[in-house]
């Protein structure tokens, strides 16, 4: 068993906006936009005006100049799927994930709707797979109808769909095993973990991980192969995010 931790949302790469966290931890994940030039003009999207979280719309919660553009919906928690395309230093750790490896996400979360919000700013995990399968391909239309089923909302299969652009993969997670958490749980806060520009693990995640102080606020992904440490992070975060939210998933209006 090996776990993965891997940041992801507008934050991390695109858009440089924050997903939503309220003062009782619930929270709106908000995913990065969309590069044009990956996959062109002319295939389907949706854009952020057409997303919800649990049910609530994200467009108020992003800036105005950038409602109308593109989202990237990767990972989505419907069938819980994450994907890369290679040459992006996510695709050869995804490429070696085996069953029952646990995939975890954390984002930068922070709101701008309640007094003395800024205490709430900073990284947390609300979400994980627990793998199910690892699916290649470079034309979408090869794969079986099992694996198609499968990856069916990846946005990497919708997208590639007739039109091969070099290898894809795509992870699965198991859905009864697989978590998208009710409350956002805290691994480094701003005014507590950060160091100029760098978020650095809280100390109890410190302590939870056997020890792991590096800088969270890169986009590589994050191994950790000591199994006790593995099971005793994926209870802490399962607890304190209060387990498995059925209604959390994003969606069309």
């Amino acid at each position: 068993m090996t776990l993965y931790l891997l940041r992801v949302g507008a934050d991390s790469s695109n858009g440089g906006f924050f997903s939503v966290i309220h003062s009782d931890l619930s929270y709106l994940f908000i995913h990065v936009l969309e590069n044009i030039e990956d996959y062109g003009e002319n295939l389907p999207f949706l854009r952020y005006t057409d997303m919800q979280w649990n049910g609530i719309s994200v467009a108020p919660f992003i800036p105005e100049s950038e409602r109308e553009k593109r989202v990237h919906i990767d990972p989505e928690f419907i069938t819980y799927t994450y994907g890369s395309s290679q040459g992006i230093p996510a695709y050869t750790t995804l490429c070696r994930m085996n069953q029952g490896d646990i995939l975890m996400f954390y984002a930068g979360f922070e709101n701008n709707e309640i007094e003395n919000a800024v205490e709430l700013k900073g990284l947390y995990i609300f979400a994980y797979f627990v793998v199910d399968s690892v699916l290649n391909f470079e034309n979408p239309a090869d794969l079986d109808h099992r694996a198609r089923h499968l990856i069916r909302n990846n946005h990497h299969f919708i997208q590639h769909w007739g039109q091969p652009g070099g290898s894809q993969v795509i992870v699965t997670g198991n859905p009864e095993q697989s978590m998208v958490l009710k409350k956002a749980v805290p691994i480094s806060l701003e005014m507590r973990d950060r160091v100029q520009s760098n978020y650095y693990p809280s100390s109890i995640i410190q302590q939870i991980l056997g020890g792991y102080d590096s800088a969270l606020n890169m986009s590589s992904i994050r191994t950790f192969n000591d199994e006790l440490i593995i099971r005793e992070f994926v209870e802490y975060i399962t607890i304190h995010g209060e387990g498995k939210d059925f209604d959390c998933f994003h969606s069309l209006p």
